[in-house]
C-alpha cells in the first residue's frame, strides 16, 4: 500500500512539474515572438500618453511630421493616422499638394504648443525614430483631423491596425472628397 502510495505521490509530483514547465514555456515563447515582432518592425507598444504638458514646436518638417522640444531635448512626431503628400524627394517622390499641405502645418504650428497623445494600439515610434502621436493645440484643434478635415492629408492606417480616432478620422475624410477639399481638389486621387 505503501508502494501505491508513494508512486501515486511521485507521479503528481511529475505531473505538476511538467504542468509548470509547460507554462514557463509559453511565457518565454511570448516573450521572444513579441521580441521578434519587436525587432521586424522596429516598435514598442505604450500605454496611452495623454497629459495637459504643452511643448513647444521647434520644426515643421511636412504636414504629418514635426518636432518639439520635450524636456530639454529634441523629439521628432510622426502624426497617427495621416499621411500627407511628400515634399521632400529624400525618401520618395514628391507628391501633389505636399507643398501645400506643409505650409498649412506650418501656419498651425508656428510659434506654437502643442499636447501630444499616444496610442496604446499603436507603436510608440516609427523605423525613423519618430514619436507616433496625436497632436492637440492649446485652442484644442485636434491637428491630426484638422488636416485630413481640410484635405492637406489623408486617413492612414498602418498595416491594418486599427487606431483610437480611425472612424473619425474616416468620417472627416469622406467629408473633405465630397467638398473636394484640398488634395481633393487640385490632384487625381
Amino acid at each position: 500500500m505503501k508502494k501505491t502510495t508513494t508512486l501515486y505521490n511521485i507521479l503528481a509530483l511529475l505531473a505538476i512539474i511538467a504542468a509548470a514547465q509547460t507554462i514557463l514555456l509559453i511565457f518565454i515563447k511570448q516573450d521572444v515572438s513579441t521580441e521578434d515582432k519587436k525587432s521586424d518592425n522596429q516598435i514598442i507598444q505604450v500605454a496611452s500618453e495623454k497629459t495637459d504638458i504643452f511643448y513647444p514646436v521647434l520644426h515643421v518638417y511636412d504636414g504629418d511630421t514635426i518636432s518639439i522640444d520635450k524636456d530639454s531635448s529634441t523629439e521628432r512626431i510622426r502624426l497617427i493616422g495621416i499621411d500627407s503628400p511628400e515634399t521632400s524627394e529624400k525618401y520618395r517622390e514628391k507628391e501633389c499638394f505636399g507643398e501645400e499641405a506643409a505650409k498649412k502645418a506650418v501656419e498651425l504650428l508656428s510659434g506654437k504648443k502643442i499636447r501630444i497623445e499616444a496610442d496604446p494600439t499603436q507603436a510608440d515610434g516609427d523605423i525613423y525614430g519618430r514619436s507616433l502621436r496625436y497632436v492637440f493645440l492649446e485652442d484644442g484643434t485636434f491637428l491630426n483631423q484638422k488636416m485630413i478635415e481640410e484635405g492637406f492629408a489623408k486617413e492612414y492606417t498602418f498595416k491594418e491596425s486599427a487606431y483610437k480616432y480611425q472612424k473619425d478620422f474616416l468620417v472627416s475624410q469622406e467629408e473633405a472628397k465630397k467638398a473636394k477639399k484640398g488634395l481633393w481638389n487640385k490632384c487625381n486621387e
